[in-house]
This record gives structure tokens, C-alpha cells and sequence, in this order.
């Protein structure tokens, strides 16, 4: 038997020492330079992730034997690798084929199965063998958690102004120039929601928000702090309705699961944190609701009502809530009577507001065309759309389907395909594991690991717990399933902003199911399980809400911040006065645009050149063509500025000049092959030394000035201002630089 065993170990070293050599042999086959790059085909790359994967698992039985659980945990790893080399040889040779595109799109499970085995091997860790090591992670356990949540949050900070974001951030700072009070515009819109029938007053604080936060990073600052608030808010109402303190803690840390970055309106990097005021408002009337049906004292039934109301008169959405003060009661008074006496209060005032909404909008519909009211606050009362909508606002609250959905994208006309997204490669994926993404996930696990050998029957989720998570889940997508607006535009993966309040019923539910679990399943396996499935998705969302953000901001942030540094630098100055119209030449840039249905570029420019900018409108422009379809400039008393700008994550430009000629206005409004002259550039980023400026003069001859022998304007902290020292005409749109698209 020994002399079995030792050549059973001879042979295993022996396959481990092949397998390394087999190694070398690839990577001086390949002539690998760069590691993380390797120059080898996907065949080659294939074997290479196999004989890894062999070798190190022979090496493994021979330096510390066998057993049953090392068998499974390691054909589980062998699994993980070999679906991996499969799906690497297969996109590699056939990247466009279904079959390729299938693998990429569920090759998360390849590395749960991989992961699931490295944990189970992970014998130390499994069995909890440290004590007092595991009762410190449990002490910290609100510190960990936090950072867990942090690390998650920051690239939020990175992002720039989105969607309707991007006209208010402009629109409302620029009111300044028009002597406008914030304070009176915040109440006359509050008096127009109401006049559509939209009682809403305390939806109208965006205006607040972009008046005192002007830049990106203060906005995001803001909307992660109303998150962190939404966090411990939701943690004490847990602490509360359970009575336990571990269940809480254990639904936060599923949250980053669940929020899921998209192309589309999303509460947790935009929309001035209405989402997670109203979600506090809940919290905190639940909170108090909970602390007078435990004690009595009616001041907190007071205080629950007012927070309440306020979120009752914040978006539509909140009406649904109802069904989570009933059933809050009826978990504490355990009679349907009683219930109903308690929750009078707000059923009355429910029942008021809807009264009045559904009245003044009857009047306002009276007086109006069909086509100016607004079609998110029509309903379209169609079954089986409902239902379809309703489904996919839930479903897009739990992790991963929005990656599963694997849908294409737009933004304004650019099209984002699928796999720009979500295509994770293995070594792909490895190579975008950041150093917080590992600290993060590693002070994830330990958390976990604790939990699983701390938590009691007690903790266990009792059926009102189970129905309040799934109420939370699902009432708030309610109002939504029936609009008309929305019935069109939410599909599979894809949730309005009231997901908000579903990511929240998801990490519940999660949490909920953790706290079952522990008690239902083999301690060793199911916690290997547990901890992969967390580290798999915990990473793959990291790394597509990165994603998603740097697509997002290659066209609402570079663009824009080139554009206010080009104006801070006076780019306008130089090529105009103040009597001169401006026109923009860019094409859907969402921060020129007028708001609230006025067509008035100017704010933007007004705002980052401090002066006020007078802009010409898409009609205006339009008057301006001849009977020949073009625009003479020259021959019209009025001086004018044409410019435009872009840019990507490491390069800008900017252009300005007094246009003399255009063939015609297309119907985004911009200049149609334009002639300009006096041109000036400004370049942010950092440029090569051989970098260029190009133009083409209008007789047609390529011009290139490398940027080092340019006339230097103006250096700011964000680029340079340069002219154009060429006395011909050119065309605007010729003039670009050599390191930009």
C-alpha cells in the first residue's frame, strides 16, 4: 500500500512537472512579451488555461494526498477551465457565430463552477477554524459592509451629467443671467405640475440641486451620500420589523448584485436623487409607523403621516406603497380590524390626493390638445401589456439581467452593440479585476463567512417577511405597467427609475434567502457555492457598470468638458464680440438644449464664457437660406460664430470661426458644409509632440501646422487655445487633429 501511494505521488509530480514544461514549450513557442497580451493563438491560449489548471492540481494530490472532497473540488476547477478554453478556442476562430456569442454571453457560469471548486478546496477558510479571527469580522461587520458599499459606489463619481441632467445642469445655473430667482422657479413649477394634475411639489427640487451643485462631482457626491442615507434608513427599518440585527446587514451587502448601470435612465447616477429621497420618505414613515404600533405615542404616528404625504407628493409611483403601511400593521396587530382603524389615516389622505390628481387632470385634458399632455401620466389600461411591463420593470431589478437581456443600445443616434457591453473573455475579465474590486469582494467574503457560521434559527424570515420583500419588489413598478409611455419603452433588462425601490425588494429577498439557506444546506458545499456565486457576479457588475458609464460618457461628459474648457479658455471671445450670434454646430448635445419646450442654446455657452451668449434657434437658422438653399453670411449685416466641439477619454477639440458660406441647414440644425474663416482651436488632453492640426482650404488644398508651432492663444489647466494663421477660407468641418478620431 505505501509503495502504491509513493509512486501514485511519483506519477502526479511527474504530470504536474510535464504540464509546467508543456507550459514553457507555449510561451517560447508563442515568444511572449507581454503577459497580460500574450501573442498566441486561442488554440494554444486554451491548452494553456488546461495544463494550468492539470498542473496544478497534480501537484496538489501529490504534496497532500487524497480525499473526497479535494476530488470534487478539483474536477469542478478542471470543469470551470475547460468550459473556458473551449468558449476561448471557439470566440477566437469564430467570433461572430451564435455559438461564440452564446459562450460570452453565459460564460459567468463557467467561472462559478471554477470558483465554486477553489473555494471548496479552500479547507482552512471553509471550516472556520479561527475563532476569535471570525468574531472581529463580526464586530467590524458595519465598517466592512460600508466599504464594501463605497468600492462599489465611486465610479458613480466618474460619470458625468446624463439625460435630462444634462439640460438642467446647464439650464438652471444659467438662470443667473436672466436675474430668475431659483426659489420662484422651483414654486412656479410646482404650481404647473399641479395645474397638469400632478400633484408633485416635492419633485421639484432639482432646481435646488443644479443651482448649488454645478459641477459633476459635487452631484455625484450628493446622489451616493442620498444612497448611503437610503442604506441605513432601510438597515434600521430591518433592525425594527425583524428584531434581529444580522438579516439587515446581510440584505445591504447584496445590493451591489442587484444595481445594475444601464443606457437608460438611472436613479443611481442621475435624476437629482428623487428616487432616494423617496425611498427615505418610506423608510422614515415606516420607521415611525413601526415605533407606534411597538409604543403608542402618537407623535410618530404624526411624523410617519408627514413623511408619507411628502412621498405621496412626490411622484405617482408612491401610491402603491399603501400596501407596505397595511401589511407593516397587520404583521404588528394581527386583525384585519385593527389594521384598518391604524391605517385610516393614510388610506384617507391616499385616497384624497388620488381623487384631486385624477380631477385636475380630467380639467387639464378638458383644456389642452391630446398631443401636450405628457404620455408617462396617460394610461393605457391593455392586459397584457400591463402585465408584460410590469414584469420586465421587476425583473430588471434582479442581478444579471441586464447583462442576460444582451440587448443593443443607443445614444442620440449612436448605436452600442451588445457585445461592446458585456463581452467578458476570460482573460478579459481577469485583466479588468481592479485592486478595490479584490479588497471589496475579499471584505465581502469574510462577512459572509461569518454570517454563515453566526446566523441562528432566529434569524430565520418569518412569512410576512417573505411578503414584505416581495410587495416592496413589486409595487413599485405598478404605476409604471400602466402607463402608455412606458409600456413602449421598458423591455427585458431594461427599468425606470422606480427600480430604485425594487433593488432594494431584490437585496431583501436575497438576504431573506441567505438567512433560509444556512439552515437547509451542507455548511462546506453550500458556502463554497454561496461564496462563488457572490465573487462571479460582485465582479462581472463591476466591470460592466464601468462600462457602461465610459460609453455613456463618450458622449454626454468628453464632449462637454471640452466644450467648457474651450469656452472658459474664450474661444468665443476670439472669434466674436458680444453682439455677435452664436451657432452650433453640434448635433444633439443634450446640455445646449432648451428645457421645459424652449429652444435656447445659449445657457450653455452663457454659462461657461460668464457673459451672456444670444444663440441662434434651429428656425432663425433656417430663415437665414436663400432661395438657392444656401447662406451667404457675408452678404448679411449680423456677425456671427460657428462652433462645435468633441472628444474622447484622452483627447478634445474644439473649433470656432466666422462662418462665410453653408449649403443649407440639415434638420438637426446644423451648417451644412461650411466655409468659415479666422478659425481657432483649442486642444485638451495630452497631445504626442508629432501631433498636427489639419484643414482643408476651400479651393481644396490639405493644409497640416504641427500643434508645437501653432499660434498660441491661451494655456489653461484644461488645454490649449490656438489660431489658425491661414488668411484663406477653409471648410469647418476639415479642421481636426491628427491624434483624434
Amino acid at each position: 500500500m505505501f509503495r502504491k501511494t509513493v509512486k501514485l505521488k511519483s506519477a502526479l509530480m511527474m504530470v504536474a512537472i510535464l504540464s509546467i514544461l508543456a507550459i514553457g514549450w507555449i510561451f517560447l513557442k508563442g515568444d511572449l512579451v507581454n503577459p497580460m497580451n500574450p501573442p498566441i493563438g486561442p488554440i494554444r491560449q486554451g491548452v494553456l488555461i488546461l495544463l494550468i489548471a492539470v498542473a496544478c492540481a497534480a501537484f496538489d494530490f501529490a504534496r497532500s494526498g487524497d480525499s473526497s472532497w479535494k476530488r470534487v473540488a478539483w474536477l469542478l476547477v478542471l470543469v470551470g477551465c475547460l468550459i473556458h478554453a473551449l468558449s476561448i478556442i471557439i470566440v477566437g476562430s469564430s467570433p461572430d457565430t451564435l455559438v461564440a456569442q452564446g459562450l460570452l454571453r453565459w460564460n459567468f457560469i463557467a467561472w462559478i463552477i471554477l470558483f465554486t471548486g477553489a473555494f471548496l478546496r479552500s479547507r482552512s477558510i471553509i471550516r472556520l477554524e479561527n475563532k476569535p479571527f471570525w468574531d472581529k469580522i463580526h464586530e467590524h461587520r458595519l465598517i466592512l459592509l460600508g466599504f464594501v458599499l463605497l468600492i462599489f459606489a465611486l465610479p458613480v463619481l466618474k460619470s458625468g451629467f446624463y439625460w435630462d441632467d444634462a439640460s438642467f445642469s446647464s439650464q438652471i445655473p444659467a438662470m443667473k443671467f436672466d436675474d430668475v430667482s431659483v426659489w420662484k422657479r422651483t414654486v412656479d413649477e410646482m404650481l404647473l405640475y399641479a395645474g397638469r394634475g400632478r400633484i408633485n411639489p416635492f419633485a421639484t427640487f432639482q432646481f435646488l440641486t443644479f443651482y448649488f451643485l454645478q459641477t459633476e462631482v459635487a452631484y455625484k457626491a450628493f446622489l451616493i451620500l442620498l444612497s448611503a442615507f437610503d442604506c441605513v434608513l432601510f438597515y434600521q427599518f430591518i433592525r425594527r420589523f425583524w428584531g434581529r440585527d444580522l438579516p439587515g446587514a446581510v440584505m445591504l451587502l447584496m445590493l451591489p448584485l442587484c444595481i445594475q448601470f444601464r443606457i437608460y435612465h438611472d436613479p443611481m447616477t442621475g435624476y437629482y436623487g428623487l428616487m432616494q429621497m423617496m425611498f427615505a420618505e418610506l423608510m422614515i414613515s415606516l420607521i415611525w409607523l413601526l415605533k407606534y404600533l411597538d409604543g403608542g405615542k402618537k407623535r410618530y404616528l404624526a411624523g410617519s403621516l408627514v413623511f408619507y404625504l411628502i412621498g405621496l407628493m412626490s411622484y405617482e409611483m408612491f401610491y402603491p406603497m399603501i400596501l407596505l403601511v397595511l401589511l407593516v400593521i397587520f404583521e404588528r396587530r394581527k386583525s384585519l380590524a385593527a389594521t384598518i382603524r391604524s391605517a385610516a389615516p393614510y388610506l384617507l389622505a391616499e385616497g384624497l390626493l388620488m381623487g384631486l390628481t385624477f380631477l385636475l387632470r380630467r380639467q387639464y385634458a378638458q383644456n389642452v390638445q391630446p398631443c401636450m399632455i405628457y404620455q408617462g401620466t396617460v394610461f393605457a389600461m391593455n392586459p397584457e401589456k400591463i402585465l408584460m411591463t410590469w414584469f420586465n420593470q421587476i425583473s430588471a431589478a434582479f442581478p444579471f439581467t441586464y447583462r442576460l437581456a444582451d440587448n443593443d443600445a443607443t445614444i442620440h443616434h449612436r448605436l452600442i452593440q451588445a457585445r461592446d457591453i458585456f463581452a467578458l473573455p476570460p482573460l478579459k475579465f481577469l485583466q479588468g479585476i481592479r485592486w478595490e474590486d479584490l479588497l471589496a469582494v475579499t471584505a465581502a467574503l469574510l462577512l459572509l463567512i461569518s454570517w454563515f457560521k453566526r446566523m441562528r434559527a432566529a434569524d430565520q424570515p418569518r412569512k410576512y417577511h417573505w411578503l414584505f420583500g416581495a410587495v416592496l419588489l413589486a409595487a413599485s413598478g405598478l404605476v409604471i405597467a400602466l402607463s402608455e409611455k412606458y409600456q413602449f419603452q421598458i423591455t427585458f433588462g431594461i427599468g425606470y427609475l422606480p427600480i430604485w425601490f425594487s433593488y432594494f425588494g431584490v437585496a431583501y429577498l436575497l438576504g431573506a434567502t441567505f438567512c433560509w439557506l444556512t439552515a437547509k444546506t451542507n455548511k462546506r458545499a453550500g458556502m463554497a457555492l454561496l461564496l462563488a456565486v457572490f465573487t462571479v457576479i460582485f465582479l462581472f457588475n463591476q466591470q460592466t457598470n464601468r462600462r457602461v458609464l465610459s460609453l455613456i460618457n463618450e458622449s454626454l461628459l468628453y464632449p462637454r468638458k471640452t466644450g467648457e474648457a474651450a469656452l472658459k479658455a474664450g474661444i468665443l471671445a476670439q472669434s466674436g464680440d458680444e453682439q455677435s450670434l452664436v451657432i452650433s454646430n453640434n448635433e444633439n448635445e443634450l446640455w445646449e438644449g432648451g428645457w421645459s419646450g424652449k429652444a435656447d442654446k445659449g445657457v450653455f455657452f452663457s454659462l461657461y464664457s460668464d457673459r451672456k451668449v444670444n444663440t441662434l434657434t434651429n428656425t432663425e437658422l433656417a430663415s437665414l437660406v436663400n432661395v438657392d438653399g444656401q447662406i451667404h453670411f457675408d452678404e448679411i449685416s449680423q456677425s456671427f460664430v460657428l462652433i462645435a466641439y468633441d472628444a474622447d477619454q484622452q483627447h478634445g477639440l474644439a473649433k470656432a470661426a466666422n462662418p462665410v458660406f453653408a449649403e443649407g441647414v440639415s434638420t438637426s440644425g446644423t451648417l451644412l458644409n461650411a466655409v468659415v474663416k479666422n478659425g481657432y482651436v483649442f486642444v485638451s488632453g495630452t497631445v504626442s509632440p508629432d501631433a498636427a492640426l489639419t484643414w482643408t482650404r476651400w479651393d481644396g488644398s490639405g493644409q497640416t501646422l504641427a500643434v508645437k508651432d501653432a499660434w498660441l492663444i491661451e494655456r489653461t489647466e484644461k488645454g490649449s487655445l490656438y489660431k489658425l494663421d491661414d488668411p484663406h477660407a477653409l471648410y469647418f468641418d476639415s479642421i481636426g487633429l491628427t491624434e483624434f478620431r
